[in-house]
């Protein structure tokens, strides 16, 4: 028996949801946004994947359009849409909507904020599974910078227990950067 949910009813009832919100508010609103979200999710859960991506970019233009690049629903929005691409497997998508990210993040906390971590991390990541070590070593290095400057500027007012996390997330990141670089030359020498 299929649920309402997966149902082609389901479907309807969520098109017929984005009609009703571009006809009250008008296609670029942040209600109709939502709308296109919740289809979004509803082939999501549907495993249409590619269909589900385009539902994604196109509510993230809208609420780009209605806010601004650093809204909040746009960072969740791109957050999604990089978790989906990478869940295909197409990883030069998922670093391009990672590095949006990452740049939004970083005019809305500044270069050297704790918050952008993650979005290194993960984009230094992404880089080395396109093979681009270079450009991986460059964003672990990026993140070793501000777990260093985190670490310095606390000072004395840190727990030990603190200081030391911070510093095994510093050698990690570091080690990650090293082995970046050695994988850069050896695809440079190759």
């Amino acid at each position: 028996r299929s649920t309402p949910c997966r149902s082609s009813a389901g479907l309807n009832v969520y098109k017929r949801q984005v009609k009703v919100c571009e006809r009250v508010y008008g296609p670029v609103h942040a209600s109709t946004a939502l709308a296109i979200l919740e289809l979004s999710n509803y082939m999501y859960e549907r495993k249409e994947l590619s269909l589900a991506i385009a539902l994604h970019s196109r509510a993230l233009s809208i609420f780009d359009v209605c806010g601004s690049g650093a809204n909040p629903n746009s960072l969740l929005v791109l957050h999604e849409l990089q978790l989906m691409t990478e869940e295909l497997r197409d990883y030069n998508s998922s670093c391009a909507v990672m590095q949006e990210l990452l740049t939004r993040n970083a005019a809305l906390y500044g270069e050297s904020d704790e918050r952008l971590l993650f979005a290194l991390g993960k984009l230094a990541h992404l880089r080395s599974e396109l093979s681009d070590y270079k450009q991986a070593s460059v964003l672990q290095a990026r993140h070793a910078f501000i777990l260093r400057q985190l670490l310095k500027s606390e000072g004395a007012g840190v727990s030990e227990k603190l200081r030391e996390a911070f510093g095994k997330k510093l050698d990690e990141s570091e080690k990650l950067r090293a082995y970046y670089v050695s994988k850069s030359k050896a695809t440079a020498d190759a």
